[in-house]
């Protein structure tokens, strides 16, 4: 009988995969203790079939306890491999939890039948020695029979989560079961032992495909990337142990790569992974994009954070040269905070936002309040999606007063949403979930209706307003078709394009986006005029101010309140008055609240102003009453 000698190849096969996985830094998810399981059972396989071999050929040994010990070590090991392997499939697509009874059962039943059946082959094999019983006996077609069952089931399932594993890891698959059962008919068929090296040769597939730790490896920062942060955190969800997440975030890394160097400032990011290692022993650092980082142990204290920030904070040497990081972390507990996969995905996004905007300070610990505040922020997504398809979005009207006529001869019209549920959800929660979701597109063509409607039913010209000011958002202003989808929606309505004045903030009149610019000159070009909003709140320069011609620049309330107790602020805003003026550029000032701010303001040149000093936003009704009012108050 030839072929003993493909069993030593196996050894040398699993020699090499060990050294690559010690080599190697693996996480301890299910799914890699399962692939070493199959490493360990070719191993024993191969090498006890070694030792069976040589034994066989003494006659005094072969009836020996070890020669016994041997064959069952063989056959138990290789035959287990498949219901290991049918295990290490399914590990690989989902967590524990979300199997299903038939695959809890397909995971039992085949590993008791071959514990079973070994015995029974080991005692034909062994003790009752015939030369028929060198061939196939009956305990070796029932380990065929759940050999082949395992290895369909694993094809069967790999192909079913075809979405999952993609296509490339569903070919390896198909081509390893193949030739698993290639190799099965050339042993049955030649009497060549070349099942251990088959299997040997199907675990280096295998770390290629599913197990490759290359796929789990950020290779800049020396850690583990995103798809490994989500495999341990589910994997150890699932086994109910506690851990921490510490979400690490890097705020002034364009400052490094800008004055040191990109190649300096992926000498910092490498600092992170060995500084975790010896701060926080036993714990796994994934780079989860960007300049942000995780970091999970198993013992994770509000000292050993601070410990690791303050580390990080202090001045990196580098080359000779004291690298300054400006690091802020958050700690978050399971299951003290959190205690399922989708609080964790939420707090994780959540509190990385939050460190990433942290301003005063460097770590924040991660608290039921939290989880309060991210539920919220979900029911809000969940109420503008609905408001949405109910159009039930309102607009209010602030007016705008001409301080030189003392007339309201412009508005601005503001959305305002109100959920059954939550009540009054203010503009800049909703709105920014709105932008974030895409629904903002929609939200402003609601607006945009609504307001046309009205101008249409109110005839608001003849109570002496000579335009409605609409907001545009950055993601409107990036869609392709919007100045074309507006100009539809308000030539519908047959109005006037001077009716409607739009409003971009700077930091999207800073955009050099083709569609942006092809939006904002088709709008332009068909009548109506734009305003910049919130000048001031940005990095404001007068390239903005004079490359998109606006016909109104508005001073974002922080200038206003500003200037009334600062000198230096309010000769900085008479410039840009004054800048404005010779632009031919109407300034609007918002957020007016007080007489003396006003006083300022006149004094400036400021022209037309807006602020609870003159008005709220007032609703559709309120907004033409007060319209009227003002009329007959003039007339008398």
């Amino acid at each position: 009988m030839l072929g003993f000698e493909f069993d030593i190849a196996a050894i040398f096969v699993c020699f090499s995969l060990w050294i690559i996985l010690f080599s190697s830094r693996i996480l301890p998810i299910k799914q890699n203790l399962l692939y070493r399981w199959m490493l360990i059972l070719t191993t024993v396989s191969s090498a006890s079939a070694i030792g069976s071999h040589f034994l066989y050929r003494m006659p005094s040994m072969n009836h020996g306890i070890l020669f016994i010990i041997l064959c069952f070590l063989n056959y138990a090991a290789f035959n287990l491999i498949t219901c290991v392997y049918v295990k290490f499939i399914v590990a690989s697509a989902k967590s524990k939890r979300d199997r299903n009874l038939i695959e809890k059962v397909i995971f039992t039943v085949p590993g008791v039948i071959v514990l079973i059946c070994v015995p029974f082959l080991v005692y034909s094999k062994v003790w009752v020695f015939t030369a028929e019983t060198l061939h196939d006996v009956l305990w070796d077609y029932i380990l065929y029979v759940v050999a082949v069952f395992n290895m369909l089931f694993g094809l069967f399932y790999t192909i079913r989560k075809h979405d999952f594993f993609g296509r490339r890891i569903v070919t390896v698959v198909c081509v390893y079961t193949v030739v698993i059962f290639m190799i099965v008919a050339v042993n049955l068929i030649m009497k060549l032992m070349l099942l251990n090296f088959g299997v040997s040769l199907g675990l280096i597939f295998i770390f290629m495909t599913l197990q490759d730790p290359n796929v789990m490896r950020d290779t800049r920062s020396n850690s583990f990337n995103s798809k490994g942060f989500d495999l341990i955190s589910k994997e150890w969800l699932s086994t109910k142990k506690s851990f921490g997440i510490i979400g690490v975030h890097i705020k002034n890394m364009s400052f490094i790569n800008d004055k040191y160097g990109i190649e300096i400032g992926n000498k910092v990011v490498e600092q992170i992974a060995p500084l975790s290692r010896i701060i926080i022993p036993n714990s796994y650092i994934f780079h989860l994009r960007g300049t942000s980082f995780a970091v999970i142990a198993e013992k994770v204290s509000e000292g050993k954070v601070r410990d690791f920030v303050d580390t990080l904070s202090n001045k990196v040497k580098i080359r000779g040269m004291n690298i300054p990081i400006d690091v802020v972390a958050c700690l978050m507990e399971y299951p003290k905070v959190f205690h399922d996969e989708k609080q964790l995905t939420d707090l994780v996004e959540f509190m990385m936002d939050g460190a990433y905007h942290a301003q005063k300070s460097r770590i924040i610990f991660a608290t039921q309040e939290h989880l309060k505040k991210i539920q919220y922020d979900n029911d809000v997504l969940v109420a503008v999606k609905q408001a949405v398809q109910d159009s039930s979005y309102q607009v209010f009207y602030q007016p705008i007063m001409n301080v030189q006529t003392g007339e309201f001869e412009t508005a601005e019209a503001l959305a305002r949403l109100v959920a059954p549920d939550l009540g009054f959800i203010p503009p800049d929660v909703f709105i920014q979930k709105a932008e974030r979701s895409g629904d903002i597109v929609r939200i402003g063509e609601i607006i945009l209706e609504k307001v046309c409607k009205m101008i249409c039913s109110n005839k608001i010209e003849n109570l002496g307003v000579k335009n409605v000011k609409i907001n545009l958002s950055v993601i409107q202003c990036l869609q392709r078709g919007m100045a074309d989808r507006v100009i539809r929606i308000i030539d519908a309505h047959e109005i006037d394009h001077e009716l409607i004045n739009f409003e971009i903030t700077e930091s999207i009149a800073d955009n050099s986006d083709s569609i942006f610019i092809e939006n904002v000159s088709k709008l332009k070009d068909a009548g109506f005029k734009f305003a910049l909003d919130d000048y001031g709140t940005g990095y404001s320069n007068m390239t903005r101010m004079i490359s998109f011609h606006f016909d109104v620049l508005k001073l974002d309330k922080s200038i206003v309140w500003m200037a009334e107790n600062n000198s230096d602020a309010l000769i900085s805003m008479k410039g840009t008055v004054d800048i404005a003026d010779r632009l031919k550029m109407a300034v609007l000032a918002e957020g007016v609240e007080t007489e003396a701010q006003a006083k300022i303001l006149k004094e400036s040149g400021v022209k037309f102003f807006q602020g609870f000093l003159y008005s709220k936003p007032l609703s559709e009704y309120d907004f033409i009453e007060f319209l009227k009012n003002k009329r007959n108050v003039m007339k008398v």
